[in-house]
């Protein structure tokens, strides 16, 4: 089973190019939107599941994190074995952070300790090897772009076949540290913060919320339909996530008051043995 993640990365003139071009008049979305948190189906008790993230968990002072990096002459982008995830984007020429981490990360590997298999010039391998699945995570980064590209592939080494029902995140939005200090926050993007928006793109149209450095419970939705592409903007940077693998529907989930997690669900498949 392999799936594919195109993040793209890009100053904001390309956010009105794309949103302006794809943003036909959306259709009423109450009936694609559930205040309530994702249900997982019965999985078949024929085939074995593989173990659930709440019993999946790991001590996360027992990993030793080690971060790696990938460059070109336009993007920063910084890696953390924990979870094998793609944690911190610098545009280069704006020196500025992207207020995303967790892109392109499967949920139920979050807290795992991945191996590093390979570093170069432009992509970085992680795999891990739990509860009968050897899972490998390829990030590439192009050469003089602003997109990075991520490729996740699971392996059944089992002698049954395993029923696999996953949820990719597409990225969390994490102002924490940075509205710590409230005065400096207030300085530096008081102007700035109305326009700090994350989108959704489906056949629906487009779902959109604006001063999204602050969240409530409000923000907790089911888009209960697959998804096109996500995006999270701020005044001068913005981010694009467009999965290449069928989705489910989409969960927005506010975990703090300055983080908000936007995750697919994704089809559940079986995974036969080898």
């Amino acid at each position: 089973m392999e799936k594919r993640l195109l993040v793209a990365f890009a100053l904001s003139f390309l956010v009105l190019t794309l949103w302006s071009g794809l943003n036909r008049t959306p259709s009423k979305l109450s009936d694609h939107i559930d205040n309530k948190h994702v249900a997982s189906d019965p999985i078949s008790s024929e085939i074995p599941s593989i173990v659930t993230p709440e019993s999946n968990k790991i001590d996360k002072t027992e990993i030793n994190e080690t971060l790696s990096s990938l460059e070109n002459n336009l993007l920063g982008l910084q890696f953390s074995n924990k979870g094998g995830v793609l944690n911190k984007v610098t545009i280069k020429n704006l020196d500025v952070d992207l207020p995303l981490i967790q892109i392109a990360g499967l949920s139920q590997f979050q807290n795992n300790d991945f191996r590093l298999d390979s570093l170069d010039n432009n992509e970085i391998k992680y795999s891990l090897n739990t509860n009968g699945l050897r899972v490998n995570k390829n990030y590439k980064l192009d050469s003089n772009e602003y997109i990075v590209h991520s490729e996740v592939s699971i392996r059944n080494n089992t002698k049954s076949p395993i029923n696999f029902s996953s949820k990719s995140t597409a990225f969390t939005v994490d102002f924490k540290e940075a509205y710590n200090n409230k005065e400096e926050w207030a300085k530096k993007h008081g102007h700035d913060q109305s326009l700090y928006e994350y989108v959704t793109y489906s056949r629906s149209g487009i779902f959109r919320k604006s001063n999204a450095y602050k969240f409530t419970s409000k923000e907790d939705k089911l888009l209960s339909e697959p998804i096109d592409w996500i995006g999270f903007r701020t005044r001068y940077t913005c981010a694009l996530v467009k999965p290449d693998f069928s989705t489910e529907n989409l969960q927005i989930l506010k975990t703090d008051d300055h983080i908000l997690n936007l995750e697919f669900q994704n089809k559940e498949l079986i995974i036969n043995s080898n």
